[in-house]
């Protein structure tokens, strides 16, 4: 049985094939998307620094939860979108489109391996507006009409 980790490297490399790019060209992407994803890791860390300062409950609440929350909400709605959708959408592919959720937001918990290296940040609590309602009805508009259109309902 192939593992999901396994999966995305073998759609990976199908989509480099497809786009015909050099075994070079592939390994230079990677490096380039793992350094960048350590640099916003980085960046990052100063900002948890920031509105954290040492509290590790406060430092989870910014980081892990917000990777937790940030990609489970997108893995749940491709679940429903591959449930309601009438596309014939092989196994792999399922695993494939759900797993790409994983990828968001994954510099934040990342951002705990330079915790030590951020000195001299200023600590300044996060305050946060309240939650945007109207921005919330919209988002459940658009996933409403997003699972009409896949159920076949027709616009026009």
């Amino acid at each position: 049985m192939v593992s999901v980790h396994e999966l995305a490297h073998l759609i990976t490399g199908l989509a480099a094939q497809l786009l015909e790019i050099p075994v070079a060209g592939q390994v230079l992407a990677l490096l380039i998307g793992v350094a960048g994803m350590f640099a916003n890791a980085r960046a990052f860390a100063t900002q948890m620094a920031r509105h954290t300062g040492d509290s590790n409950p406060h430092r989870q609440a910014m980081t892990l939860y917000m990777w937790l929350f940030g990609m489970g909400v997108p893995m749940g709605l491709s679940l429903l979108y591959l449930a309601v959708s009438p596309a014939d959408v092989p196994p792999g592919s399922r695993i494939a489109i759900v797993a790409a959720g994983t990828a968001v937001l994954v510099f934040a918990p990342m951002a705990h391996i330079f915790a030590r290296a951020v000195q001299d940040v200023e600590l300044e609590p996060l305050r946060l507006p309240r939650v945007p309602f109207l921005a919330l009805v919209v988002l459940v508009l658009l996933v409403l009409g997003n699972i009409a259109l896949s159920l076949g309902v027709r616009v026009g």
